[in-house]
Parts: structure tokens; sequence; C-alpha cells
């Protein structure tokens, strides 16, 4: 930047650097115009364009909440079923959990089958149990809120 005098203070005007030139002030390319804005905007413009295209084809990072199929239970790194979420691909005990997961759960929701029930441990030198979740509930988990290392679950 340039420093110009204006009003009894020195103020910054900005600089803009030209494809393949040294900086230019921008107050001479407004006044001037210069041989190679166009195609410095259509490059932009370009840029702009795809940046834009990209945003509106990402999916959400975020399931909606309590999202999940019938006959599995599913794991929540947020409150309320929400944030990245883990499902148990079978019954019977999982340890280690992804590392992602791995005292990380704050939600889980249970959707197996009548006698599928849903038990959290956390390693303290032996397996402490954390909570029993019971087939169709929705569980916030708060004292046990980013405890759990290992999930059981009855088949």
């Amino acid at each position: 930047m340039t420093a110009v005098e204006g009003r009894g203070r020195a103020c910054a005007a900005p600089l803009m650097l030209v494809p393949d030139q040294h900086p230019v002030e921008q107050r001479s390319i407004r006044q001037e115009g210069h041989p190679n804005m166009r195609r410095y905007s259509s490059i932009v413009l370009g840029l702009l364009m795809a940046a834009t295209s990209c945003v509106a084809s990402t999916p959400a990072q975020a399931a909606a909440s309590w999202e999940c199929d019938a006959t599995y239970s599913c794991f929540y790194t947020e409150r309320n079923g929400t944030g990245s979420r883990w499902v148990a691909p079978t019954g019977g005990c999982h340890h280690p959990l992804p590392s992602w997961l791995q005292d990380n759960i704050s939600s889980v929701r249970n959707r197996g089958h009548s006698t599928a029930y849903v038990h959290l441990y956390n390693w303290v030198g032996y397996w402490e149990h954390l909570i029993t979740i019971a087939p169709g509930e929705r569980v916030n988990l708060n004292a046990s809120d980013n405890k759990t290392d290992r999930i059981c679950i009855d088949s």
C-alpha cells in the first residue's frame, strides 16, 4: 500500500496486482482502465462461479436430528441426535470404537428389536457401566457425556 495525503492525515490507498505486472494503484485503474482488466475480471468471475457451484452441490454436513434406520442403534457426537453419526453394524460388543467417536458420544438412538438393549461403558481400569438404553429410546447423555469407550448391544 502507498500512503496518500488527505485531510491532514495519511491514509492507505489499496494496491491491486495485475497479472504479469507490478502493483498499480487502484485509483489509476479506475480512472484510466487497464488492458488486462477484462482478463483479470474474467478470471475472478470464473473462480467465483466455480466456488458458488461447489458450495451449492455440497450436502449438509450433519444429518437431520435423530436420523437412524429401523433395527439399528445410532450414536451421535452432539446432543439431540445431531453431529456426526455412527451406526453399529451388528449386535455384540464394539471396542475399540472409531477414533473420532471414542469418548465423543453425546446422544444415542436405539431402534433395535424389542430385546436389543444398548449398554455404554467407560474404561477406568475396569469397564464402568455408564447407562443402558432400551429399544425405542432417544437419549442425551448427561453425566455420561463424552465418556463412552465400549458399546455392547444385546442380540
